[in-house]
């Protein structure tokens, strides 16, 4: 299993345990990325506890893609069902947890010299005077752009509902 994911060549990110605002919850999310090679779209469905988290990809029509699972002690496994060119499925739960979670619990997992800003409802990571990442939200709406990469990344909230124990 595997606790960190690499962001860029000189950043690393260790991924955090959900926020406890998340704790006991499930949602289903539309994602989509939009690059200069064209969209490409899929569904998250994602399940919290206190220290784990389940997160499975779907795409459009209900076929599943990908299972996830993430441990605060084990780090995460990924089981890939179908081939998903392009798309590091590290790198979404590392960019949907720089989106969604604390700051605080975001600035524990940056490695190195990577710091994030934020400002009102927009957050940079950065790396020296660059500027890597920039993550908004709006609403039930979250984008995470690349800056270096050129690409975006959009997350919908399309229903939520609380686990049951």
């Amino acid at each position: 299993m595997t606790r960190h994911v690499v962001l860029t060549d000189n950043t690393n990110y260790v991924l955090q345990p959900p926020p406890d605002n998340l704790i006991g919850e499930g949602r289903l999310e539309q994602l989509q990325v939009t690059s200069a090679e064209g969209s490409h779209s899929l569904l998250l469905q994602t399940e919290y506890d206190g220290h784990s988290l389940q997160m499975s990809g779907l795409a459009p029509s209900g076929v599943s893609l990908f299972d996830l699972s993430w441990h605060a002690q084990q780090g995460y496994q990924i089981q890939q069902n179908l081939p998903m060119p392009g798309f590091d499925i590290g790198k979404i739960l590392a960019y949907y947890q720089l989106s969604a979670w604390p700051v605080s619990l975001v600035s524990k997992g940056l490695l190195g010299e990577a710091r994030l800003e934020q400002a009102g409802a927009e957050r940079v990571v950065k790396l020296a005077d660059e500027s890597l990442f920039r993550l908004t939200s709006e609403g039930n709406i979250r984008r995470f752009v690349h800056l270096r990469d050129k690409y975006q990344i959009e997350i919908r909230l399309l229903e939520q509902w609380q686990l049951h124990e």
